[in-house]
């Protein structure tokens, strides 16, 4: 089916936007479907203040009221990580902290490897490995999640730490994150266990900090 173009009164073809002849633009037949536009991202922007998500519209943080940037980053993206998926990476990250501070005594003071492995597993009364691994797991954890969201195991298993509200850690709640682990661990565990029965799959430390984990890939 054909249409005559109002100015030079050539035929054109239904849907055209153009007159083929003249150039002449034809209004939208509003009886067609309109096309369907992308939705876009659902953009945000970060008070460099207090670190709260505001709308990408806003000016001024509805928190504290500072001035917000103009740059604009998409909202995270993915579901709660579940218990096992967080037991695997956390246990990859525990065995480099406890190589790292193997190595760190070894070269420093000359500790023997052996003595290093006994205190590690608690066959031996020594308090040096311990107490090394306590702060290579704080130097650990804070510069990691506080610079990437995510440690090495982690990012092997496609997690991501950030805070409730989808934006990123500093590294001051990056440090606090990490001796936050100590509240869910005295009882027995309980804390931990939390992320297994919890719908949002937070642990104890999660709630104090408000931080979740989200799994990038699912």
């Amino acid at each position: 089916m054909t249409q005559t173009c109002p100015v030079c009164h050539g035929s054109k073809g239904i849907g055209d936007r153009f007159c083929t002849s003249c150039g002449h633009a034809f209004d939208p037949d509003p009886a067609a479907e309109p096309t369907a536009q992308p939705s876009p991202p659902d953009l945000k922007k970060l008070c460099v203040g207090c670190r709260t998500v505001n709308q990408a519209e806003a000016t001024y943080c509805y928190r504290c009221g500072l001035n917000l940037p103009e740059a604009t980053y998409p909202s995270m993206a993915g579901n709660p990580a579940g218990f096992w998926i967080r037991v695997a990476a956390y246990l990859m990250d525990e065995a480099i902290i406890s190589l790292a501070a193997i190595l760190l005594m070894n070269i420093f003071i000359g500790m023997d490897p052996n003595e290093s492995v006994k205190q590690l597993v608690g066959a031996s009364t020594g308090w040096e490995i311990p107490l090394t691994t306590m702060f290579a797991g704080a130097a650990y954890y804070t510069f990691a999640i506080g610079q990437w969201g995510q440690t090495v195991g982690k990012a092997i298993m496609g997690l991501k730490v950030t805070r409730a509200d989808g934006s990123r850690l500093s590294f001051q709640r990056s440090f606090a994150r990490y001796w936050a682990y100590l509240i869910p661990a005295i009882p027995l565990g309980l804390g931990f266990i939390a992320i297994a029965l919890s719908s949002q799959k937070r642990g104890w430390h999660d709630l104090v900090c408000n931080t979740q984990v989200v799994n990038l890939r699912s």
